[in-house]
């Protein structure tokens, strides 16, 4: 998120979505990293990711993501409320 002289430190979808990709190319059965971002402005922050792999549908022996988990410390910045008109 940036918004005028504020931007995030983290990103917990881009460290998710990293992981998940590099936890598919090591083809191993699940991972934990530990993603450091922030650093370089000043505001370090440490986003824990774990994954799992499951059986694949096609072809034998194939690999799919199973389950994500994001972790982490988190600062409320804002807050809001979303109405959804059905």
């Amino acid at each position: 998120m940036v918004e005028l002289a504020f931007e995030d430190p983290a990103t917990g979808s881009a460290a998710s979505a990293l992981c998940a990709y590099l936890t598919l190319a090591q083809e191993k059965k699940g991972t934990t990293f530990q993603v450091t971002q922030g650093v370089e402005m000043g505001r370090k922050s440490i986003i824990s990711v774990e994954t799992t792999l499951e059986a694949g549908d096609g072809e034998e022996g194939a690999l799919k993501l199973g389950q994500v988990y994001l972790g982490g410390t988190a600062v409320v910045v804002m807050q809001g409320t979303l109405s959804v008109d059905v």
